[in-house]
């Protein structure tokens, strides 16, 4: 054991090389010139130009060239700052299932990208500062995932929780030197890999995005990047306020009235798709809809998001209850008169983003339901001619430029080893004649093709200009590809080639782009230039003269047409050879089919830098006769450490005690996820070196390794479990002490059990209900009933829930400080409870259930309180 151990620890001195903390610059003004904003009328409203399109605002700017769409609103910095934690992957590999075998989609972010990354950065923290009035703070790692992930798994929810899920904290946690992870605002992940959009999802109560950097930096305009993060935060805020578990409500401050506790959402967005063209409106203050539904005399009203979009400088305004309300900040009461002379005040709200403050409602007459944005604020918006785009706009892994000395040339150029993305050569109408345009290509080891796009946005042709493609573009799985697929070769020589294109052959086409094909994707190509040069296409008439262009005939596999029988030495020499492209299909052949020579066949296929190949190959090994030794061998130091990780999970449950020393030795990977398998396979040896080295790892500074140590370990030693105890208490991150708590509760101890017990008093209250959900009422009905007066409605509705759903209906007593809650889940559980047993009700109750917030339920309380 202590040689064991000894390895262990000269193996975790070589792990320096964590995630690393960025420096954000400082940010660079953005020219409001530069943008190429939205909408075909514009008007003056203060410090700001406003962006009209049929007279519904779709943007706006500073008129002194500050940042686009931010406020002038000074930053307050002895406010509390709103967290954003930011993870930006730089490396990705994605597999993707073609009819052909799996591809593989690699993204990569380099040096040039993360200075674009860090100054965007800059700026939507500036931009976001200035919208609220509050320092904004960003928690930035980077973190090099290579790893390779199923299409359907990446960037998801899954994918998101393994990445953020211990790393994120739904309430404070004190500590001392160590990193509480969160609370946060909001948390973004960037990846390099080209998503046709953003994953929305939540982790552990926090908002978090999966952004794509190539598909939202590039082809939009100059800074699209930074843009697209501000209201990336705008749908997170609005996500973060319409989950079920309702955020809890907080009191107004100073003088603001008493009548504005409810729950915050925010106000007058009309939250639209990030795909679509058009920017999305920023977020302004929150208001309190309930409250505004009394002002009203209305029912309980679901956030409607009319009117206009957000705070306007100092006004806002939104359409509910079916009347109309204006929101101003104090001192701007004479221009309300002005601009308004109808509209009468019917309260105050809390200014939400600064708590000193609060916002005077207005409610407008009858007649300005119906009127535009521009007639609400009395603005007469001008035309704006729309600007011609000069030059064509490129995503992804190029970046076009027009060609020097030509008068409409462009120059390609690839920014990476793997040319992913795509180059819009041109737009046009009609469904008759023949594209034209001139192509010259310099670099044989790329492949492109022209990818054919209708009006909306989707895929319907393809025509292969050079290489070959890895697809025959059939139906694949649920996603049927249903586009056609032709050639129209051009030599690689340097030279013009004029190219000719049937538009008959693809109806609907509206677009054209240039892009790589699939193929060779399991090689990167060289990193010298890459020059590809083309003129816009233009539309001429067909004169016949021009054949259709002919279908695309994939290249035969070598075992197409071979009988079963005849297979073997077709396997054999594709592994013996150097085409990488076809060794999927062998490797996948000789895992159903072991060899007995497959070890050899195999080789070094299982160290491959492809995530495909490697991942295959592991896979086939261990199906093979007599490889318990090759396997054994693949977590060595000599091997890179994604093919270590994968071969410990690929082997779990056939460790032995024996492997624990080469197994220790892969935890001093730089990265979490290489650290994390070999964790996994320790845990499911046990014993006692096993135990040792994990409450060593307790101590690995990352999150998601810490959490899978204590998640199943069962230790073997009084020592070990005091280790998770130590974690349960002390761990920063809200998921380790969660699954700290619950292993305490299978402890040999009654002490342990107790100390797992304790869980349902953690400082947050993501952790007290979730102890909760795991606990019996018959057994522990004290502590459920303890919850109903947790400040936190989350663990209040889990009490609630877990007691009716065991028949266990709480007493009128045990109900009573829930009687005056204004949160909506908690009061229905409260209703539902009373509709069982009702017994004990006083007349200060009954008063104290009439008078609640929630207007939806007053029927229903109403049948409780006059029935018998």
């Amino acid at each position: 054991m202590i040689a064991s151990l000894g390895l262990f620890i000269s193996a975790m001195a070589v792990s320096a090389a964590q995630p690393r903390d960025l420096v954000l610059p400082e940010p660079t003004p953005i020219p409001a010139a530069a943008w190429p904003l939205p909408g075909n009328q514009q008007a003056t409203l203060g410090a700001e130009t406003l962006r009209f399109q049929d007279g519904q605002i779709v943007g706006r700017v500073r008129q002194d060239g500050g940042w686009l769409d931010a406020t002038s609103r000074p930053v307050d910095a002895n406010a509390s700052p709103i967290r954003i934690r930011v993870v930006v992957i730089t490396r990705t590999s994605v597999l993707v299932p073609t009819t052909a075998g799996a591809e593989v989609r690699r993204g990569n972010l380099e040096q040039p990208h993360l200075a674009t990354i860090l100054m965007g950065l800059s700026r939507a923290q500036a931009m976001l500062s200035g919208l609220y009035g509050r320092p904004v703070q960003f928690d930035l790692k980077t973190d090099p995932v290579w790893h390779g992930m199923e299409r359907d798994q990446a960037f998801g929810k899954e994918w998101l929780d393994a990445i953020l899920g211990p790393a994120l904290n739904f309430a404070p946690f004190p500590t001392e030197g160590q990193v509480a992870p969160g609370p946060y605002a909001a948390a973004w992940v960037i990846h390099p890999a080209l998503r046709s959009g953003v994953e929305f999802h939540t982790v552990r109560g926090t908002p978090v995005v999966s952004l794509p950097y190539h598909t939202y930096s590039q082809g939009r305009h100059p800074h699209a990047f930074e843009s697209t993060l501000v209201r990336l935060f705008a749908m997170q805020q609005k996500m973060a306020y319409t989950e079920a578990e309702v955020p809890a409500w907080e009191p107004l401050d100073g003088d603001a009235p008493t009548t504005t506790l409810g729950t915050t959402f925010p106000i007058g967005q009309r939250w639209a798709s990030l795909a679509g063209s058009a920017p999305l409106p920023l977020p302004g203050p929150r208001i309190n809809t309930r409250t505004l539904a009394a002002m009203a005399g209305d029912e309980d009203v679901v956030f409607a998001g009319e009117g206009l979009p957000g705070m306007l400088g100092q006004f806002g305004a939104m359409s509910l209850g079916g009347q109309h309300f204006l929101f101003a900040r104090p001192g701007y009461e004479d221009l309300v008169a002005t601009r308004w002379p109808n509209a009468t005040v019917v309260g105050h709200i809390k200014d939400f983003e600064r708590t000193d403050r609060v916002l005077i409602v207005y409610r407008l007459p009858e007649r300005a339901m119906g009127l535009t944005d521009a007639e609400i604020l009395g603005l007469t918006p001008q035309p704006v001619a729309a600007a011609a785009e000069a030059t064509p706009r490129a995503w992804g892994y190029f970046s076009v430029a027009p060609k020097a000395g030509t008068a409409d040339a462009f120059t390609i150029t690839r920014t990476d080893p793997y040319p992913r993305g795509e180059v819009v050569l041109g737009n046009f109408e009609g469904d008759q004649g023949l594209i034209r345009l001139n192509l010259r290509f310099e670099t044989p080891e790329d492949r492109y093709a022209l990818h054919v796009y209708n009006g909306e946005g989707n895929l319907v042709g393809e025509v292969l200009l050079t290489g070959q493609m890895s697809r025959d573009l059939v139906a694949v799985a649920n996603d049927p590809i249903q586009y056609n697929l032709f050639e129209r070769r051009v030599p690689v020589d340097g030279q013009w080639h004029e190219v000719k294109i049937p538009l008959a052959q693809f109806p609907g086409a509206k677009e054209f782009r240039l892009g790589a094909t699939s193929q060779g994707q399991l090689h990167t190509r060289p990193q010298g230039a890459c020059v590809v040069e083309f003129t816009r296409p233009v539309v001429i008439p067909d004169d016949g003269s021009v054949a259709a262009l002919p279908r695309y005939a994939p290249p035969a596999r070598p075992w197409e047409g071979v009988d079963e029988t005849q297979l073997e030495p077709v396997v054999r020499t594709i592994l013996e050879g150097q085409d990488a492209t076809l060794w999927p299909w062998a490797l996948e052949f000789i895992r159903q089919f072991p060899l007995g020579d497959g070890v050899a066949l195999i080789g070094r296929k299982t160290t491959d830098p492809n995530p495909i190949i490697h991942t295959m190959a592991i896979l086939a090994l261990k199906e093979q006769p007599n490889s318990a030794e090759a396997m054994r061998a693949l977590i060595a130091p000599r091997n890179p450490g994604y093919a270590r990780s994968f071969a410990a999970a690929t082997y779990a449950g056939q460790w032995t005690a024996t492997d624990i020393p080469q197994l220790g030795q892969a935890l001093g990977e730089s990265t979490w996820w290489e650290r994390y398998q070999p964790v996994r396979a320790i845990q499911q040896v046990g014993g006692l070196t096993a135990d040792a080295i994990l409450g060593v790892m307790l101590q690995d500074p990352d999150h998601a390794v810490r959490y899978v140590v204590v998640d199943g370990w069962v230790p073997s030693t009084d020592l070990g479990w005091r280790r998770i105890l130590f974690a349960a208490v002390n761990d920063p991150s809200e998921a380790v002490r969660e699954a700290s708590r619950l292993q305490l509760l299978k402890a040999p101890t009654e002490e342990l059990v107790a100390e797992g017990l304790a869980g349902v008093n953690d400082e947050s209250p993501a952790v007290r209900a979730a102890m909760l959900k795991q606990l019996t009422v018959g057994q522990h009905r004290d502590k459920f009933v303890r919850a109903l007066r947790d400040p936190h409605p989350m663990v209040q509705v889990t009490a609630l829930q877990a007691l009716l759903t065991a028949e266990q209906n709480p007493t009128v007593e045990e109900l009573r400080p829930l009687f005056a809650t204004g949160v909506p889940d908690v009061m229905q559980a409260v209703v539902q409870a009373l509709q069982a047993n009702k017994a004990g009700l006083t007349d200060a109750d009954r008063e104290t259930l009439r008078a609640t917030p929630v207007k939806t339920l007053l029927p229903a309380i109403q049948q409780i309180l006059e029935g018998p």
